[in-house]
């Protein structure tokens, strides 16, 4: 009897686990692997629950038999009744796999229908940085103008017949981002549904090779201020809270010249708030 008991657990230590070792179960969590372990678990349960009860139905029914042929069945009693002894042993076992499964689902909620995809992101090498929210990348090899979406900083490089005038403050910002994302850096391109501008820009999301969106890191210290112009709002309602702490604490031109809360220049699309 204990050969079946322990081939019934080894069975199940494989089932779930694919390892045997010294008599533990315990089950492998890959992060896609959810609620399957839950499933597996209830549906071996039964599975081995129905055999053993067929089994010792089937067993009683010999039993009868012999009895009736007057066959001493004292032997084949002693034999079903460890067997019985034994599938107690073994649902308990099997009890104790279900409990340890499902403890570790609890523990690792993620499935496959609740995982986000991961993100196919483009990879770009700054060539040079034109001001606070246009990067010339160099993607698949070719020079690509990437003008951040979501985001506006202060003018420091407009041509005269702009509609926007330059500013201290845009070259100041210029300034300050050229120290932070120099050439020969990586950065991440991730795009939204219109991919250009009307002055052949590629609009993208930026982010530097820590997971750090360049956007978000402009925001968080008043460089910038975030503008939406659609169809592009994938992350608008983020920026906006970002923004909303920087302006309430005076961070960078928060503090002066964004102060006020009017719009330094036209935006185009519009501010987020």
């Amino acid at each position: 009897m204990e050969s079946a008991k322990e081939s019934i657990l080894s069975y199940a230590r494989k089932s779930f686990t694919g390892h045997e070792r010294s008599g533990e179960i315990k089950p492998d969590m890959g992060k896609k692997k959810g609620n399957v372990f839950t499933k597996q678990t209830l549906t071996l349960v039964g599975i081995i629950v129905s055999v053993i009860i067929c089994a010792l139905c089937v067993a009683s029914d010999v039993t009868g038999l012999f009895t009736k042929a007057d066959i001493d069945v004292k032997g084949i009693e002693d034999r079903i009744t460890g067997l019985i002894e034994t599938s107690k042993d073994v649902i308990q076992d099997i009890s104790a796999v279900s409990k340890t499964l499902e403890a570790a689902v609890a523990e690792n909620p993620e499935s496959e229908a609740n995982e986000e995809p991961a993100k196919e992101l483009d990879k770009g090498t700054v060539v040079r940085v034109k001001d606070g929210d246009t990067y010339v990348l160099n993607i698949n090899g070719e020079e690509t103008t990437v003008r951040l979406i979501g985001v506006d900083t202060p003018e420091s490089v407009a041509p005269e017949n702009y509609s926007k005038e330059n500013t201290e403050e845009g070259k100041e910002i210029t300034n300050i981002v050229k120290e932070k994302i120099r050439k020969g850096d990586t950065l991440y391109v991730e795009y939204d549904i219109s991919k250009t501008d009307k002055y052949g820009r590629t609009l993208a999301y930026l982010y530097f090779e820590d997971g750090t969106m360049v956007q978000e890191w402009l925001l968080e210290n008043g460089y910038a201020q975030c503008v939406t112009i659609q169809p592009n709002s994938k992350y608008a309602n983020r920026f906006a809270e970002i923004q909303h702490n920087a302006a309430e604490n005076g961070i960078g031109l928060w503090a002066y010249f964004y102060k006020t809360g009017q719009l330094p220049h036209p935006i185009e699309g519009g501010a987020c708030d």
